[in-house]
């Protein structure tokens, strides 16, 4: 019993199927039939000398089946070498030539309530409108403004300054004449009177009730003007000259106290060796309707 479960095909029927098995591990399943059939061939021929062992019909196909199974399971094949690059191709051919284009004509909208422009295009035609006139801003609510002239109550501040003389003469005695202009940005009508601050007067030597609004006295860290006055205040002064002014622009070598709705002179008269300097501040405000 042991003998048949060890070879239960036979010596030769065991070794032709090892053969079978390593046959298909190799290449396929038609080495396996080729196998088997060698088989069948080799057992017959066993038989002829008298030895035991020979496959029959059934353990044929089952060495054909039990080779089938291993066929495509041998290891991958190494890849090919790349192909050869193909030929270029032919160049394309030209385009079609684009439509030409078409010209634009302008003429007045007549469908516009506020004007315009018609463009024709090719038979089609479009209006396009001028837009409405806005609606008018509103005042500013910071108290600004920026009409001329300067609004009634409203006040003015700015600097002026000298350093450029002229000859003059006092009682046959030669004397220097300073000339520094003050301009207003906006114009005040009608034109204030003015009122030259010497640096005495804003150090309380005397009461000046045109440069004087609600109580506090103008000066040049402050300057102040009353309605209807521009208020020149001394600032720097190399020293104080002998005689100060203010005078118009439209006449300023009369020497009368004056004012233009655009601005005014400071001029002073010094009697010195060396030129001198200074400058200082001034306020106007516009008068009060009557």
């Amino acid at each position: 019993m042991s003998k048949r479960i060890r070879e239960p095909f036979g010596k030769a029927g065991l070794t032709v199927a090892i053969v079978a098995l390593v046959t298909a591990l190799a290449g396929g399943a038609i080495a396996a039939e080729n196998a088997g059939d060698d088989a069948t061939a080799s057992a017959k021929k066993k038989n002829r000398k008298g030895k035991a062992g020979g496959l029959n019909a059934k353990q044929k196909r089952q060495v054909i089946a039990l080779a089938k199974r291993f066929v495509g399971q041998g290891p991958q094949g190494i890849p090919g070498l790349p192909g050869a690059a193909g030929a270029a191709g032919d160049d394309g051919s030209d385009g079609d030539d684009g439509q030409n284009g078409q010209s634009v004509t302008l003429a007045a909208a007549t469908g516009c309530t506020e004007g315009g422009t018609k463009l024709s295009v090719g038979g089609e035609s479009q209006e396009v409108c001028n837009g409405e006139e806005g609606l008018e801003g509103l005042p500013g609510e910071d108290g600004t403004f920026s009409t001329e002239p300067l609004p009634e109550g409203e006040t003015l501040t700015g600097t002026w300054a000298f350093g450029f003389s002229a000859s003059g003469e006092l009682e046959g005695e030669e004397g220097t004449l300073v000339q520094a202009p003050i301009s207003f940005p906006i114009q005040v009508e009608p034109a204030p009177s003015p009122k030259y601050v010497t640096l005495g007067q804003q150090e309380g030597e005397t009461v000046n009730p045109e440069c004087t609004v609600e109580g506090v006295e103008g000066s040049a860290a402050n300057p102040l003007a009353a309605p209807g006055t521009l208020c020149v205040y001394e600032g720097i002064m190399s020293e104080s000259p002998l005689l100060a002014n203010v005078s118009s622009p439209s006449s300023p070598s009369s020497g009368a106290p004056g004012a233009d709705p655009s601005g005014a002179f400071v001029q002073l008269l010094y009697f010195t060796s060396s030129p001198p300097f200074g400058s200082g501040t001034w306020a106007v405000t516009a008068p009060l309707a009557p």
